[in-house]
């Protein structure tokens, strides 16, 4: 009876730790997961990016804000989406994307918000769809690289009305 308590007491412990460990895993990889769904939807997002001249297009902005630590920056420009997504009405059409920084309502960091202008044409303006990509965001930084340098800072207008070949996302 002695050792079957013993062996009850030890199989309780080793469950706890492993749950306990299991647990553990869990929360430390849950910002790397939800900061890899933002970059995949800002991934889409850019390779779908329109060139900045025509009807349904506007310029590529790409702002530097913030300093060399905590880099806030925006990025606007237009694309056009397949409708494949879970969400066909924030996936699909012409679109304006505008992408940056905002103060978390409870005070603690910054979340990393997509706003998603759907109807270009309307005689009204319209308010912007927003999501919420990415929360406790540090830093926010873009790079764009135009084939033989990077720059901080992009505006189609002034680098004769092309998209950056590449672009680089620092998401702390």
């Amino acid at each position: 009876m002695g050792m079957i308590s013993m062996l009850a007491v030890s199989l309780y412990a080793m469950l706890r730790v492993a749950f306990k460990a299991r647990e553990s895993a869990t929360s430390g990889i849950a910002p790397m997961r939800s900061s890899n769904i933002a970059l995949d939807l800002l991934g889409e997002d850019l390779e779908s990016a329109l060139p900045p001249t025509g009807v349904l297009a506007g310029a590529f902005l790409g702002q530097h804000l913030g300093d060399v630590q905590s880099s806030q920056d925006t990025v606007e420009f237009y694309c056009i989406g397949s409708g494949d997504g879970v969400d066909p009405p924030n996936s699909a059409g012409f679109r304006k994307i505008d992408l940056g920084l905002e103060p978390s309502p409870d005070g603690r960091g910054n979340m990393l918000v997509r706003r998603i202008t759907n109807n270009l044409l309307s005689p009204q303006e319209i308010q912007p769809q927003e999501e919420i990509l990415c929360r406790n965001v540090r830093s926010f930084g873009i790079q764009y690289y135009d084939g033989t340098q990077w720059y901080s800072e992009w505006d189609s207008t002034q680098m004769g009305d092309v998209l950056p070949v590449a672009v680089q996302v620092d998401l702390q």
